[in-house]
């Protein structure tokens, strides 16, 4: 079964209507739809925007850590047959590309940049 995410934005919303899209989605498939609404007040300052997009990167960083520990665990159970085949050479070549990109977000997560002020 799929599951699908939607997500409704949008400014000068009144949370009464909020509540009242929520109600009409819940009462549509009762227990088998679940709504959680935040309220969304995105940064506004060029450093907090910084760091908004600094946390962005960090989650990316982090997936595509995953990813390459996955490809990892797969080779390692390989047989060494297939390890020195094509097969492992794939895996060793996408493993050594996320690491890459793995090292350059992780430089981009841990930057810093100092604003300067209005005046």
């Amino acid at each position: 079964m799929s599951r699908f995410i939607l997500e409704i934005a949008g400014s000068g919303l009144q949370r009464r209507s909020v509540d009242k899209l929520v109600k009409s989605l819940e009462e549509m498939k009762k227990g088998e739809v679940t709504v959680s609404v935040r309220e969304d007040n995105p940064p506004t300052s060029r450093s907090a925007r910084f760091e908004a997009a600094q946390s962005q990167v960090t989650d990316a960083a982090s997936e595509i850590e995953s990813l390459r520990d996955e490809l990892q665990e797969w080779y390692d159970n390989l047989p060494e047959n297939f390890q020195n085949g094509d097969k492992g050479e794939q895996l060793q070549s996408a493993i050594d590309e996320l690491e890459t990109l793995h090292d350059s977000l992780d430089e981009v997560a841990n930057a810093t940049v100092d604003f300067p002020g209005m005046y």
